[in-house]
């Protein structure tokens, strides 16, 4: 109710001019702390859900499967994973 919110040099909220930013504009993303991702679905399982593209998102899925370290890892089930992993997991199902 009171105060300023920046980030990035970017006004999100201030109580003296009256302005707050819409969450949509703000450009910040979060994962929840319980990871969201089915627990009785591998992990490639869970990427093909999140693909809301009609299939685009493949080769997003692929490209970050590689670049987060997870291709060895797509057909084990989450509760193998470390809570690192599951954490990558669901931010590449989130990008995708």
């Amino acid at each position: 109710d009171n105060g300023t919110i920046m980030n990035a040099g970017k006004e999100w909220f201030s109580a003296q001019k009256k302005q707050n930013l819409a969450p949509q504009k703000r450009a910040l993303g979060f994962v929840f702390q319980d990871h969201q991702l089915f627990p009785n679905m591998s992990i490639i399982e869970n990427l093909n859900f999140a693909i809301s593209d009609g299939g685009n998102g493949v080769d997003k899925m692929e490209y970050y499967l590689d670049k987060f370290g997870l291709q060895d890892f797509t057909n084990k089930m989450p509760k193998t994973l470390s809570g690192g992993q599951k954490k990558r997991t669901v931010i590449i199902a989130a990008a995708i």
